[in-house]
């Protein structure tokens, strides 16, 4: 059960009273916070959800609001996420009461269950592939991009809808995999349907009392894939592509978006996507060994961790994290308008690895990480080129005075001067140490 803890506060925000659970929650003592202004442990991206909440519940006596979530920050330094609702009780009692809730396995719960989508989306955007999810009365509970591409169905309500190409003569082998699957037995079959040849998956889902929930599967286009993405190699550690698969990703990225078929897409939609292209966006720490020899490794994976996880926040959900080095992670982003909206995301990415994060150890650091970024149209798409151009301009960031995203010299390439060369290989350039700054 969720612990709760009320606050007492006066018209201004000013705390008068605080229950004892609020230490067991945020680890600051009564003599700690009362006397200061409630909104100074309120994260600041969420201080207006929580001043807007204030101001109306101010309005009226014994008015009431609904739970707002924000973080809050613990003693050590970390953010608690909470529910916050607020009464006016200032006619009757003098003060503001603040109800709390820790709601934090909540949010962890809801995170995890965030990655597991970008994961299946993921999968779901590699090499023509889609991927679903379906309970086991046939309800589809997810299903990619990129099958609903294949199949020309979005929305559907079950499996059979989603997968309508299958032929009625196919049907029968496709629901008995589906059975076996079911029963705990993973399952393929090539099927030929009025989209083309599939390669069709079925695995189980199994919950952790050993007992099956459903269904999920991969479908691969003849007319897209050739054999190599049948299985997908991911780093344990951060949960990202391997440097070998984030390769091929990008591949695949630029291979999609040329080969997608024209009648899958509206004509006038088509001709607004002409200028859609991929960004290779790098993200680069610094040599990690001087952390690694101060903190442990311990220490030092848990940084890695949550690193990517924050990368994974800042970005969309159909966009494909690889770590292609120790030091290293790498965005792969599709249908991206231009350069300009590459660099938002990269922004994006900055903003969030720019917030200091806490360690289990209760290390508090602020990372300055280098960000490179690449855009092609596909159709022009050098993957190796691109990754490496992005890498570099990643290590030109990070050695500036203030890092910011970089534009690599790819576009410019592409439709200006020309460049300068074949890219240099980016570990020879070099990459600033822990003591000049990353993990300050």
């Amino acid at each position: 059960m969720n612990t709760h803890s009320r606050v007492v506060t006066d018209a201004r925000g000013v705390v008068l009273d605080v229950e004892p659970s609020f230490t067991g929650i945020l680890g600051w003592a009564p003599g700690q916070v009362v006397g200061r202004r409630l909104g100074e442990l309120v994260h600041p991206e969420d201080l207006k959800h929580g001043l807007r909440t204030w101001t109306h519940v101010l309005r009226r006596p014994e008015a009431r609001t609904s739970p707002v979530r924000i973080r809050c920050r613990h003693l050590d330094g970390g953010w608690v996420w909470m529910d916050v609702s607020y009464r006016n009780a200032l006619e009757s009692r003098g003060a503001v009461l603040v109800d709390m809730v820790d709601v934090r396995h909540e949010v962890e719960l809801s995170q995890r269950l965030d990655v597991r989508e970008q994961l299946l989306t993921q999968l779901g955007e590699l090499a023509g592939a889609g991927a679903f999810h379906a309970d086991l009365a046939g309800r589809v509970l997810y299903a990619s991009r990129r099958l609903e591409e294949m199949t020309r169905v979005r929305a559907a309500a079950s499996l059979a809808e989603q997968l309508a190409p299958v032929p009625v003569s196919e049907r029968p082998r496709l629901t008995a995999a589906v059975q076996r699957a079911a029963g705990g037995e993973r399952t393929v079959l090539s099927v030929e349907t009025s989209a083309g040849r599939w390669h069709i998956s079925v695995w189980p889902v199994v919950v952790a009392t050993g007992t099956v929930s459903g269904v999920t599967g991969c479908i691969e286009d003849d007319a897209l894939a050739d054999g190599s993405t049948s299985a997908f190699a991911y780093d344990p550690l951060t949960g990202a592509l391997t440097r070998e698969t984030t390769m091929r990703a990008l591949v695949d990225l630029a291979r999609r978006e040329v080969l997608a078929p024209p009648g899958a897409i509206p004509a006038e939609t088509r001709r607004r996507e002409d200028t859609l292209g991929i960004a290779c966006i790098v993200v680069r720490l610094g040599a990690l060994d001087p952390f690694t020899a101060q903190h442990g490794p311990d220490a030092r994976d848990e940084l890695l961790s949550l690193v990517a996880l924050r990368v994974r926040d800042s970005v969309r959900s159909s966009d494909i994290l690889g770590r292609t080095a120790e030091d290293e992670l790498a965005v792969l982003c599709a249908r991206v308008p231009g350069p300009t909206a590459a660099l938002s995301i990269a922004r994006a990415i900055l903003s969030q690895l720019s917030e200091p994060m806490t360690l289990s150890s209760g290390l508090t650091l602020t990372l300055r990480p280098g960000i490179g970024v690449g855009w092609s149209q596909p159709s022009t798409a050098q993957p190796e080129h691109m990754l490496a151009k992005a890498q570099r301009a990643a290590v030109e960031s990070a050695s500036s005075a203030s890092p910011e995203p970089l534009l690599s010299t790819l576009y410019a390439q592409h439709h200006g001067p020309a460049g300068s060369g074949s890219p240099p290989d980016p570990a020879a350039v070099g990459s600033p140490s822990a003591a000049s700054g990353p993990y300050g």
